[in-house]
Order: C-alpha cells, then structure tokens, then sequence
C-alpha cells in the first residue's frame, strides 16, 4: 500500500509534528510511504525525516499557492493508493490534482481545528465541493466532527475520530534542562505554555495574567507574527524581565520537564497536541475550559473560562501555593498520558487506509 503525505509544510507545529512522527512508524509498519510539502523549509521536522530516508516528492517553487504544485500533484497522484492532507491549501490542491490526473486514489482529510477562516457563507459552495471529493475526514476530537457536521450537512458518513498522539516515552524520559539556559536565574515557579504566537493561541491574556502572579516566570515557546506586539506588552506590563521567549525549539520535552506548570490558554483549541505532551511530561496543567482541549485533558487540569485573565491569574496563582494539588494533577497526567500513544494513532490510520483501499 503506497500512502502520500501532504501538507502545507514542515514548521514545527502540531499537525507538522503528527507527520513527523507518524510516517516513520508507518514505514516500520510495511506501509510505502512518501512526504510532499507545498514549501520546502529545511525545518528540523524536513530533516529528521531526510535524514531516516523518508522520500519527498518535488516542490514547486512559489509558495503555498503555486500553481506549480496542481502539475506535479496530477503527475504523481496516480502512483498512489492514498493521499492523506494536512491543512489548508494542500486540502484544496489535493481534490483539484486528482480529477487533473482522472485518479480514484483515496484522499483522507486530517482535521484539527474546529475553527478556520473559510467558514463565511460565501465560501461555503466551494467547502462543500472541497469535502465532498475526500473518501474520509478524520477529525482529531468529538469537539471538531461536531463542528465540521453543523458547517457541511451531511458529510458525516466520512467522518472518524482518530485523536492526534504523541511518543509518551519521549516525554516521560526526558532530562530537563536548566534554568539558566534559558535565562532564569531566580527561585520562582516556572511556568511554560508551547504553542505558536497567533491570535487564537491568546499569549495577550496569559501575558496580562502574568502581570497579576509575582513569584514565577513564564516560558514561551513557539514563534509567530504577534511575537513583537507581546514582547511590547510584557514590557508595558513590567513583566518582561519575567516573560522568555525562547522561539521554536526542538527541546520541548527537556523544557517540559524543567517546568513545574504547564499552561495552556488558547480562545480555542480543537486537540491541543502540546497539552498531551504535558501530560506525558506529568505536569499540572492550567488550561482553557474549550470544546477539544477539555476532553484531552480531562481531570489532570485545572479549567478556567477562554479570555478571562483575571481568573487564569487566580487558578495559576491558587496552584502555585498548593504543592498538594499540583502533585495529585502531575499523577494524573502522567495516568491519562497513554491514551494519546502514537502507535495507536497510527494503528487507526493504517487500519482507515486498508478500509478504503480494500
């Protein structure tokens, strides 16, 4: 069984990370696998999986939407028996080359946010058209089928639920480093929070959050186009001697481990990769109450409501007094953590692929 994987690109992000960590153990599985990115980025996730033999498939030059990429799409399809998609335009790309190409390959659509800004009602013709041409969607939680259900009617016979996952040893065994390598040289709680510096991650609130707990720092990790608008407010808040922002890294779970809270406070979030990897780091989680995001975490967090600073300052600040309740939360993160394996996202792709080719 050959299998495409297509994506926008490699940046070190959550679906990016899923590629990642899936194809390889794909390929140990005896499933034929191939990478094609939309934009080539020699991003560490692109070189790992150079450097463990993964094939890529060429890239046509000029961006995420170059034509370039329908012509070698329509002439390499064919060769395959699947394609799954990640992200937005790949998603459309992909349906587009197969009827190019005049190819039955199964496409299969990863879903992972129940929020995109393709849902305006002028839009929603062609959304339905760009579903309608995928074999499956697997959606990454109940939060995001129910979402996708209410946006195109009738599309749930292709719906399943494969939540993401992640390689919880990896986690579970990592050395933390130290503080002062990232430039922490006090005696306060340390708090981290890894997701990528856009709107819909909200730093802006856990940044004025901040401004209310005096005794413990926080690490961003990740990058973004809001990075100099935040570190602009850490500053208006007086907190910037406190704030550290560390861009992406390739260390997360060493940094996971160095922390003593995780905080996770997206306005939404449709899985929360990154909140998994805390689990399996056995850390206290501090997370938004949103639909996806709740369930991941279940009872190993503390919940406050979406964009309400003063109550994320309250429940961090409760938490970093209760040595009690942050161990009772680590133990159950470290519990919950193996329902995410990564081998059991795998095992359930492989299987939805078998389904359909067969």
């Amino acid at each position: 069984m050959r299998v495409l994987h297509l994506i926008d690109s490699l940046i070190q992000a959550g679906a990016e990370a899923l590629v990642k960590d899936m194809v390889p153990r794909m390929r140990t599985r005896g499933v034929d696998v191939c990478v094609a990115v939309l934009k080539e980025l020699d991003s560490p996730f692109e070189r790992e999986l150079r450097e463990k033999g993964i094939p890529f498939l060429p890239t046509a030059l000029g961006g995420f939407y170059a034509p370039g990429h329908l012509l070698s799409l329509r002439r390499h399809i064919p060769d395959f028996d699947v394609v799954h998609v990640y992200l937005f335009p790949a998603q459309l790309f992909a349906p587009i080359a197969t009827i190019l190409a005049r190819s039955k390959v199964s496409l299969v659509l990863s879903e992972g946010t129940p929020h995109h800004r393709r849902k305006k009602k002028w839009l929603h013709p062609l959304e339905r058209w760009m579903y309608s041409r995928y074999a499956a969607v697997a959606c990454a939680s109940d939060a995001i089928a129910a979402s996708l259900r209410e946006w195109i009617p009738g599309i749930d016979s292709k719906i399943t639920v494969i939540e993401n996952g992640i390689d919880v040893q990896k986690f579970q065994h990592a050395k933390p480093v130290s503080r002062a390598s990232v430039g922490i040289s006090n005696r306060n709680c340390v708090l981290l929070y890894v997701a990528s510096l856009q709107p819909r991650k909200d730093h802006i609130n856990l940044l004025r959050a901040m401004a209310h707990i005096s005794d413990a720092d926080l690490v961003l990790v990740g990058d973004g186009e809001l990075r100099a608008q935040l570190e602009r407010l850490a500053e208006t808040l007086g907190i910037a001697r406190r704030v550290h922002f560390l861009g992406r890294r390739k260390d997360v779970a060493e940094l996971l481990k160095m922390a003593d809270i995780y905080v996770h406070p997206p306005a939404f979030e449709g899985f929360g990769i990154a909140a998994a990897e805390a689990m399996a780091a056995g850390k206290p989680i501090v997370a938004t109450n949103v639909p996806g995001l709740a369930q991941v975490v279940g009872d190993a967090a503390v919940l406050v409501p979406p964009s309400d600073p003063a109550a994320l300052a309250a429940q961090i600040s409760a938490l970093l007094k209760s040595r009690e309740h942050q161990e009772k939360l680590g133990n159950a993160a470290t519990q919950r953590a193996p329902i995410f394996s990564i081998e059991s996202t795998v095992s359930a792709y492989i299987d939805l692929y078998r389904s359909l080719v067969n």
